[in-house]
C-alpha cells in the first residue's frame, strides 16, 4: 500500500512538470550555467539537426570549445554560422557506422584539434527513429538502428576512453542520448527501443565499472525535431511524417536547456534525466514504479496507437489515441 501510495505521489509530481522533479527544481533554483562550460572541451554528434545542432549552439553561448560532427558538411557549416564568431567550433563529417579504421581516424583528428587537452565531455547523440509495426519491420531495419543508435555509440566512446587517456586521467564524462523508448514498450518503434534499451544496459554497467567515469543517460519524450520525417517506416505513413505537427511536442530549445542543466548537476542525482511533455513523462513515472500497471496500460492502448497512426493521425496527440474508433485512412 505505501508503495502505491509513493507512486501515486510521484505520478502527480512529474505530472506538473515537463522533466524529472529533481531536475526541475534545480533548473529552478540554478537557471544560468554561469561559467560551468567555459573552456570546456565538447565533441558532439548528430550535431547537422535537432538536438545535436541545439546543443552547439547553447555550449558555443556558454563558452564551450566544440567539435560538431555529422554526415552532411554543408548542414555543419550552417549550424556554426548560428553560433558566436568568437567560438572555437570545429566541423568533423563523419558517419557513425563507419569502419572501425575511420572512426579511430577521426577520434584521433578530434583530439588533436584540442591541442594535448583532451575532451572533457562526448555528447553521442546521432540516431535515427522507427514509425512501424514490428511485423512490418524486416531485420535490415533492427540491424540498421542497433548498429547506429547503439554500437556507434559503444565503439566511438571506447575510442576516446583509450585514445584520450581518460582511464589514466581517472576522468571522463559521456552524455548518451537515449529516449523515454528506453524506458516503456512504444507501439510502433519495437526496434528503435530495443537499440534504446541496450544503451540502458550497457552505458549503465559500463558506469559501474569505473567509478571515476561519469555517464548520463538522458531521456526524451517527444521532442520538436525532424527525427520522424527520416524515421524507418512505411511508403504509405512517409508523406505524413514528413508533414507531422509539432505542437505536441517539446520545443528543442527547452529541452536542450534542461538537457544541459542535468549535464552540470550532481552526478549523483542526474546520472539518468526523464525530459518530456505529457502524458508520456507521466506514464515513464508509472512504468518505474508500477510496471505491471503499465504494461497493461501499453497492451491497451498500443493498438489504438497503431490505428491513429494508420488513420494518419498524429500519435502524439493524446486525443488521436486515447479514444477508440480511430477513422482509417480512405
Amino acid at each position: 500500500m505505501l508503495k502505491i501510495i509513493l507512486t501515486i505521489v510521484a505520478a502527480v509530481s512529474v505530472a506538473l512538470m515537463d522533466c524529472n522533479p529533481s531536475l526541475y527544481l534545480f533548473d529552478q533554483l540554478s537557471p544560468s550555467a554561469g561559467d560551468h562550460y567555459k573552456g570546456k572541451t565538447v565533441w558532439i554528434t548528430g550535431a547537422s539537426s535537432g538536438i545535436g545542432a541545439e546543443l552547439a549552439v547553447q555550449l558555443s553561448m556558454a563558452g564551450a570549445s566544440l567539435i560538431i560532427s555529422a554526415r552532411r558538411e554543408g548542414e555543419l557549416k550552417k549550424i556554426k554560422e548560428l553560433c558566436p564568431k568568437s567560438a572555437d567550433v570545429k566541423l568533423i563529417v563523419l558517419d557513425v557506422t563507419d569502419s572501425a579504421d575511420v572512426l579511430s581516424a577521426t577520434v584521433d583528428e578530434a583530439l588533436k584539434h584540442f591541442g594535448g587537452r583532451g575532451l572533457d565531455i562526448l555528447m553521442l547523440n546521432a540516431g535515427r527513429s522507427q514509425r512501424q509495426p514490428a511485423l512490418d519491420s524486416g531485420m535490415e531495419v533492427t540491424r540498421d538502428l542497433m548498429k547506429l543508435n547503439f554500437e556507434s555509440y559503444v565503439e566511438l566512446a571506447m575510442l576516446v576512453i583509450k585514445k584520450d587517456r581518460w582511464v589514466e586521467k581517472e576522468q571522463g564524462h559521456i552524455v548518451v542520448t537515449s529516449s523515454l523508448a528506453g524506458k516503456l514498450p512504444v507501439a510502433l518503434s519495437s526496434s528503435y527501443a530495443a537499440s534504446k534499451w541496450a544503451l540502458h544496459g550497457y552505458f549503465n554497467s559500463l558506469r559501474s565499472e569505473l567509478d571515476w567515469l561519469r555517464v548520463d543517460l538522458i531521456c526524451p519524450g517527444p521532442i520538436a525535431t525532424p527525427i520522424a520525417s527520416k524515421a524507418h517506416s512505411t511508403e504509405a505513413a512517409k508523406a505524413i511524417l514528413a508533414s507531422e505537427t509539432m505542437e505536441s511536442k517539446m520545443p528543442v530549445d527547452r529541452f536542450v536547456r534542461l538537457m544541459l542543466a542535468g549535464v552540470r548537476g550532481p552526478r549523483a542525482v542526474f546520472y539518468e534525466t526523464w525530459i518530456s511533455p505529457q502524458p508520456e513523462l507521466t506514464f515513464t513515472a508509472l512504468g518505474q514504479y508500477l510496471p505491471t500497471f503499465t504494461t497493461a496500460l501499453a497492451n491497451v492502448m498500443g493498438p489504438k496507437r497503431i490505428e491513429a497512426f494508420n488513420s494518419g493521425k498524429n500519435i502524439f496527440k493524446s486525443s488521436s489515441w486515447m479514444t477508440s474508433g480511430a477513422e482509417k485512412a480512405k
